[in-house]
């Protein structure tokens, strides 16, 4: 099955990650929302019209004008059709039992009910330089609409350009990182690019289609064991495939910064294994 990329189904983010905490911003009105997938970059705007003397000939132009920069868009690659990714999930019958575990080496979370699994998907760990914690930790904090206070964007004027935190001309905006699951100080899971090789700067990413399920499937508490191993590992995780879109453009950064990025998040659906 194939999806169009900026559909609400891949509203999803990539590369920053790690030691980042707390929240959305607000975003200046100045904000053009027609940026160009290359950051900093702008398209040209269409001429302001006001509706109450708007003729025929005008409104016909404003359609084509769209209509051709969603073609501009699609061919620069802003837009990808790509196989999609995404792993059953089932409800706990006791959540107070689920437990996440997490290899390293497989990069790969299994988040079981005792010996039952209720999502098993691929993930993304830290580099060796910023590496993910190992460790037996538990979930401290959950925020669904988190932003990253270490990478994001610098909005000056019409102009958005990506930057670390302190460092931008303009409004810093941070990094959307959707979902959220916190089990220390500056690390947790979030929606995020799902790599083959460790990428990120110590959190653990999940793809978009599976990163709101384990976001449900946990609690305060809930026992995280983070280990360069599992047991799973030679079992349930010996023959699930990767995700393949991880070298995917990203969203238009006029989107990226916007309050709006947060309504496209994918639904949470459920399997039912009776």
């Amino acid at each position: 099955m194939f999806f169009l990329k900026t559909s609400s189904a891949f509203f999803h983010n990539p590369a920053f990650s790690g030691n980042c905490c707390v929240g959305p911003k607000v975003i200046p009105k100045e904000v053009d929302i027609t940026s160009s997938c290359m950051l900093g970059a702008s398209l040209p705007k269409a001429p302001s019209t006001s509706l109450a003397s708007a003729s025929f000939e005008n409104s016909l132009f404003h359609y084509c004008y769209y209509l051709c920069l969603f073609v501009v868009l699609f061919l620069s690659g802003c837009t990808t059709f790509h196989e999609s990714y995404e792993q059953p999930a089932y409800k706990p019958h006791k959540p107070s039992q689920v437990v996440v575990k997490v290899s390293l080496q497989k990069q790969m979370i299994y988040v079981m009910e005792g010996k039952r699994p209720l999502l098993i998907t691929a993930c993304c760990v830290g580099i060796p330089s910023k590496p993910t914690p190992k460790g037996n930790f538990e979930v401290t904090r959950k925020e669904r609409n988190k932003r990253s206070q270490s990478y994001g964007f610098s909005i000056l004027h019409n102009t958005i350009a990506p930057v670390e935190a302190g460092h931008g001309l303009g409004h810093y905006i941070g990094y959307p990182m959707p979902y959220w699951v916190e089990f220390l100080p500056g690390y947790g899971f979030h929606q995020g690019w799902v790599w083959p090789i460790p990428r990120s700067h110590g959190c653990i990413r999940i793809h978009a289609n599976d990163a709101g399920k384990f976001y449900e499937l946990v609690r305060i508490g809930t026992p995280i064991k983070i280990a360069t191993t599992q047991a799973e590992d030679a079992t349930l995780g010996a023959k699930l495939r990767r995700p393949r879109d991880y070298n995917s453009p990203d969203q238009p950064a006029a989107l990226l910064v916007s309050p709006g990025y947060f309504l496209g998040l994918k639904k949470i659906i459920f399997k039912n294994d009776g």
